[in-house]
């Protein structure tokens, strides 16, 4: 069953058009890759889904409701999160802090509550510390809570964002360029820990140049080339598709 459907969607910036009626579901419970050549349009079809812009045409489906145009904090709060291709951390603030954000949106007490620290704020919060630090511990991160996020290596920092984001809840993940400037053991890593949180219960649409590591963890891809949908399948048989290599080298 599709967990999102995503239908004619476009979207224009003056004359240029970015995404041009592209289509695709995304089901329940599985790693689609998004791929394609730099500017096909990968991001901005992210930014339409995860509402940071609204389309011009098309439709979203998003567990069977119309989300169309919803702000960011709207999805998020109805289980669609998104990572960046460059991450977006509180550098001053601890990596325990960082990865709380995330847990914020599911914030129970009230105003007045958070202002007079009164016991339901202390509890909830305990519960927030105790899961953080259970997620930078699966990822590795939990010798590092008390670092500023902007002091640990840049690898540790694309964790801590896939950890902020596994920590608010998501049931739709997106998760734009994950590995971009990582190393290779850096790159495993990470693959390692998207699949542990695929096994959650958790769907993932992934965009990644990587091809290694697509080829490791997607069921299913979509390629994008200049704004329209030309290729969609398995990873082996996407590889292999000439319109594919086409879009990539020039060439059938």
């Amino acid at each position: 069953m599709a967990i999102l459907s995503v239908s004619e969607i476009s979207r224009h910036f003056g004359g240029l058009i970015a995404v041009d009626r592209v289509s695709f579901d995304v089901e329940d419970g599985e790693i689609l890759a998004i791929i394609g050549p730099n500017g096909a349009g990968k991001t901005t079809i992210f930014n339409l889904i995860s509402g940071f812009l609204p389309p011009a045409e098309g439709r979203i489906m998003f567990k069977g409701e119309r989300v169309n145009g919803r702000p960011p904090h709207h999805l998020a709060r109805k289980g669609i999160v998104r990572t960046f291709q460059n991450a977006r951390l509180f550098k001053n603030m601890t990596v325990l802090e960082n990865c709380m954000v995330g847990m914020h949106l599911h914030n129970k007490s009230g105003l007045a509550a958070i202002s007079l620290r009164l016991s339901p704020v202390v509890a909830e919060e305990a519960s927030f510390i105790k899961k953080a630090c259970q997620i930078l511990d699966r990822l590795g991160l939990y010798v590092r809570i008390h670092e500023k996020a902007g002091d640990i290596p840049f690898g540790e920092q694309r964790l801590l964002e896939l950890a902020r984001a596994e920590a608010s809840g998501p049931d739709l993940l997106l998760l734009d360029e994950p590995a971009a400037g990582l190393n290779l053991l850096e790159t495993q890593q990470l693959a390692r820990q998207i699949k542990r949180i695929r096994q959650s219960g958790i769907t993932i649409i992934i965009i990644e140049h990587d091809m290694r590591m697509i080829m490791s963890l997607a069921d299913r891809v979509v390629v994008i080339s200049s704004g329209q949908k030309i290729a969609e399948g398995p990873p082996f048989a996407v590889q292999n598709d000439p319109a594919v290599i086409d879009a990539y080298l020039g060439v059938a």
